[in-house]
């Protein structure tokens, strides 16, 4: 019953691109969905196994670092993060996501593909 439910919470995990940009959707780790913008991604590319450090840097990888991407954004996006325990919530402007998904070369490519329709 553990993994079930572990895998489960896992599932309901989404990075979705979306016509007006992409939604992280991550029960785990934020309060709300987030919606990036189109024009709010400056850019989109496989993150290091290291990741950066900063002010506005958010990691939802949980641990993972294998098939991450990382977003950089050309404005700051408000994230309500979850904080341990999870009643507690973080409001961060955020100017770099990192996220761990299955296929982040298609990711990639149709994020790319969508900027280009949008000029």
């Amino acid at each position: 019953a553990y993994f079930v439910r572990a895998l489960h919470v896992l599932s309901l995990r989404w990075f979705v691109i979306v016509p007006a940009g992409v939604v992280t959707v991550d029960p785990m780790t934020l309060a709300d969905p987030v919606l990036v913008l189109r024009e709010q991604i400056a850019d989109l590319s496989r993150a290091p196994i290291r990741p950066p450090t900063g002010a506005g840097v958010v990691d939802l990888r949980l641990g993972a670092t294998a098939r991450s991407l990382r977003l950089d954004l050309s404005t700051p996006v408000k994230l309500a993060r979850l904080r341990r325990p999870a009643t507690t919530v973080e409001i961060i402007d955020a100017t770099t996501i990192l996220i761990a998904t299955t296929r982040p070369g298609d990711a990639i490519e149709t994020v790319r593909h969508h900027r280009r329709l949008s000029v």
